[in-house]
């Protein structure tokens, strides 16, 4: 049956574009806390630093999906990789302590953006896939992808 939803050339690049962009996801937000602990030596900096990759889930989240109904999904999709893109660029300019606030901001701005990216993916997927048996097969390999990268990416 997933070799069905598989077939379909939009739904296998939106799987692959939402995969690659959740790797990258988590790699960042296991990296930020062990770099801004190797640059500061500060547990206090590094709690702060996972509390704002948390904080915009637990603001923001709830309403996205409300949200995302007004706007176009792809043009949704786009702008939260534009701004997650943004976020990380930010972390080049941080190489001393005293600009540890531009990798919180990059930590804020780049859990915002995916806040908003996954839920805008998930809605695409009925719309790329179409109803039916092929979307229950699209929806368990988007489920299946996201839980794989769940427990690989982290180690």
């Amino acid at each position: 049956m997933a070799t069905s939803a598989l077939r379909n050339s939009a739904f296998r690049l939106l799987l692959t574009a939402s995969t690659v962009s959740g790797l990258g996801s988590w790699l960042l937000a296991v990296a930020l806390p062990f770099y801004v602990f190797h640059l500061t030596g500060s547990p206090a900096a590094t709690g702060l630093t996972l509390a704002l990759e948390a904080l915009p889930a637990l603001l923001i989240g709830p309403w996205v999906g409300a949200l995302l109904d007004g706007w176009p999904l792809t043009r949704a999709m786009w702008l939260a990789d534009l701004a997650a893109g943004t976020a990380v660029a930010l972390l080049l300019l941080v190489d001393h302590p005293d600009r540890l606030w531009l990798l919180y901001l990059a930590a804020f701005g780049k859990s915002l953006a995916t806040t908003v990216l996954r839920p805008a993916a998930r809605a695409l997927t009925p719309v790329v896939i179409g109803a039916g048996p092929d979307l229950a097969a699209a929806n368990a390999l988007t489920a299946l992808s996201s839980s794989m990268l769940r427990l690989t990416a982290p180690p």
